[in-house]
């Protein structure tokens, strides 16, 4: 090496080289002098420009990383199938089919009983008896006989009609308790989908990145061939991008997770590609606080079951409050028994009767005792209900508003990033700033449009979490 690319190689590592050759710095406004026997490096600069620039920058845009698939799913296409068909609310739905199966076994005591018996008798010895030292048959030692009874409850003081009651209250449930799970299917899909967008995303910034980071590579490369630039300059690029190919294989890895998520709430295998396009509506101006918080304690479904809870607890100490009282029935029926030495083979009966267990150790005190005690701990289970959907809805709340003014922000931190990048390419150009200064300005474009990405869908989820928090449908409020 000359000593004149000698005393320029030494300053290139100490005292920021000048490159090129009459070149003005449009920073310190400047002209600049060329390195006797270096050739001209604006080819590179020229390179990096390019390819730095080329890659379009787009804020807020739906760009999508889509699998290779067949069909493509909307958001709001994809609820109206996990909500419709999902496994979780096919389960709910059959605790409706067992309530109402229940409800039948309760009603069927409101109404008359009807037995049968039929058979044929044989003995071994003739029946009969002694009378006046006289042996006299009395039966037939083979017979045929039958019998037919109907039994009916007149008035048990509301025992079985509380039974009854209570088993429509737990059919009311568990319908309330479907529209639960379909709230909650439909809010945890949403997440889901919300997710897998915001991986899309993210892959797309750490493609971006990635083929800035190799664009900044190839010019360190050719200058560090050149003598220009250090071996550390080099280095240090290849190192940033080797961590930026490995963020980048994380998000991949994490995408083909959140895929089968939706194909999970879809009820299609989990390896099936997905293709997700964003559809769902943007969330709009919230009303006060206080809206949603009586909206939630009006309409929660938590709220309105542990209310049935507490009605089907009435009913239960009422049932077993009745045992205290004796219990009314009238029964008749039919009895024939083939016997020749009998006036009547057959007879009608009619019965007019009372039951009542005058002593069972104490139970039913017991029994009664015990519905209180739970009475007073769903009393103050709901109470704790309340205070919790309370904050739930608080922190959905502040959470769409703080989301939505972090979007703002971190709208303005793209542009701000755009303009530090192209600030410091121009002073590594003109050899003002250094390799270090361009890599953390693509550092921090990537993580100013990474964090424009998460607020714009922490945005998505907070107020999905704010409609389940409030209890309002939302399979309705994304207009399906």
């Amino acid at each position: 090496m000359s000593k004149s690319k000698s005393t320029m190689y030494n300053q290139s590592t100490m005292n920021k080289p000048r490159r090129g050759q009459g070149v003005r710095d449009p920073l310190q406004g400047r002209s600049r002098r060329g390195r006797p026997g270096v050739p001209p490096c604006s080819f590179f600069f020229f390179l990096f420009f390019v390819l730095l620039v080329a890659i379009p920058l787009v804020r807020g845009a739906d760009i999508e990383v889509l699998d290779i698939s067949k069909d493509t799913l909307t958001v709001t296409e994809g609820l109206g199938m996990a909500t419709g068909r999902g496994r979780l609310i096919n389960i709910a739905s059959h605790g409706v089919d067992i309530a109402a199966s229940e409800s039948d076994i309760a009603r069927a005591a409101l109404g008359p009983s009807v037995n049968t018996d039929i058979g044929h008798s044989s003995v071994y010895y003739q029946p009969g008896a002694l009378f006046n030292g006289a042996k006299i048959n009395t039966a037939d030692k083979n017979s045929f006989f039958y019998d037919i009874t109907i039994k009916h409850t007149i008035y048990d003081f509301g025992a079985n009609r509380s039974r009854y009651d209570e088993s429509l209250a737990a059919i009311d449930k568990t319908r309330i308790d479907v529209d639960r799970v379909r709230n909650v299917v439909a809010l945890n899909y949403l997440m889901a989908c919300f997710e897998l967008l915001e991986t899309d995303r993210l892959i797309y910034v750490a493609l971006r990145e990635v083929e800035q980071l190799k664009a900044h590579t190839d010019v360190t490369q050719g200058l560090y061939d050149e003598g220009v630039a250090t071996r550390n300059d080099f280095l240090a690029a290849d190192v940033r991008l080797a961590d930026a190919n490995q963020r980048l294989l994380s998000l991949k890895n994490l995408r083909t997770l959140n895929a089968s998520r939706i194909n999970y709430f879809l009820t299609k295998p989990l390896s099936d590609a997905v293709t997700l396009l964003d559809d769902s509506p943007q969330p709009p101006s919230l009303d006060t606080l206080e809206v949603y918080l009586k909206h939630a304690q009006d309409q929660r479904t938590e709220i309105k079951i542990t209310d049935k809870q507490l009605q089907m607890l009435q009913l239960q100490s009422r049932a077993k409050m009745a045992l205290y009282y004796p219990r009314f029935y009238i029964q008749g029926g039919f009895d024939y028994s083939q016997n020749q030495y009998q006036v009547h083979e057959g007879n009608w009966s009619a019965v007019l009767g009372a039951e009542l267990n005058i002593f069972d150790g104490g139970a039913t005190r017991a029994e009664v005792s015990k519905i209180k005690h739970k009475a007073a701990q769903l009393s103050e289970e709901r109470r704790k209900i309340i205070d919790d959907i309370s904050l739930e809805v608080q922190k959905g709340y502040l959470d769409t508003k703080t989301a939505s003014e972090r979007i703002k922000v971190t709208q303005e931190a793209i542009a701000h990033g755009e303009e530090n990048l192209r600030i410091n390419r121009v002073r590594y150009e003109e050899g003002q700033g250094n390799a270090t200064d361009v890599l953390d300005a693509i550092a921090l474009l990537a993580l100013a449009e990474s964090n424009y990405y998460r607020a714009m869908f922490d945005l998505k989820r907070a107020y999905a979490t704010l409609l389940y928090a409030a209890a309002i449908d939302i399979v309705s409020a994304y207009g399906h």
